[in-house]
């Protein structure tokens, strides 16, 4: 969130992320690429932004984006079948070694954490495809950051958004292709998957993924480079 804070002060707009992921499916493998549609928080840095109930989605532009290139490129897209790339929602945490390592979590004696990984884990892998620990970061930081503008634009009120009632806040967040139309802060990941029952398995695979990942992205950015800008002045 400081990298994405000081980018959005210098003027960035539009944010790719390039990172990795493990797998939750079997059908999603080592040596695939995710495009990561919406995250599942798991982590606490993104509740310091916005209530933990706002949903952390990508922009539906910048998603779409993401899409065509990948099918531009060849890699081909969908949610339940096998190609190259897939949509998925993602698991995000802020504690990796003892949530992905076999190893880590048969030592681990502490009853409370063993507890809580086994819950936590058993909701992710129910409700997400992949596990990481940015996206909800990322979509959340860089969301906040475009309400805030249009906020300042008089467009929006932060009233019509977060409302707190007996110290709890409600949201309502307007998520209508007239609000994404006028949201000029944009923000989708892309991921190589490099683990899945066995956690960063196959090198040779490892690297092709990491390789689209990134040939999808630098695409991603030209996809949007073509699109009419949203927002206005």
């Amino acid at each position: 969130n400081i990298a994405l804070g000081e980018l959005i002060k210098l003027g960035g707009r539009e944010f790719i992320r390039v990172g990795t992921a493990g797998s939750f499916r079997e059908y999603i493998k080592v040596g695939d690429v995710v495009i990561v549609r919406e995250a599942y928080k798991e982590e606490h840095t993104s509740r310091n932004y916005l209530p933990f109930d706002w949903p952390a989605r990508a922009h539906p532009h910048a998603l779409r984006a993401a899409v065509r290139a990948a099918e531009r490129l060849g890699y081909g897209v969908s949610v339940d079948g096998h190609p190259k790339a897939h949509i998925v929602t993602a698991h995000v945490k802020d504690d990796l070694w003892e949530e992905d390592f076999p190893e880590e979590y048969r030592r681990m004696r502490n009853p409370y954490r063993r507890e809580r990984v086994e819950r936590i884990m058993a909701e992710a892998m129910e409700r997400c495809e992949s596990t990481s620990m940015e996206e909800s970061v990322l979509y959340i930081v860089v969301e906040e950051a475009g309400i805030a503008e249009l906020v300042a634009k008089g467009r929006f009120r932060w009233e019509e958004l977060l409302e707190k009632r007996d110290g709890n806040w409600s949201v309502r967040p307007p998520r209508t292709e007239s609000y994404w139309s006028q949201m000029r802060y944009k923000a989708v990941a892309i991921d190589a998957i490099v683990g899945d029952r066995e956690p960063f398995a196959d090198p040779k695979r490892i690297k092709e993924a990491e390789e689209a990942a990134i040939r999808i992205a630098i695409q991603t950015g030209l996809e949007l480079y073509k699109q009419p800008p949203s927002g206005g002045p």
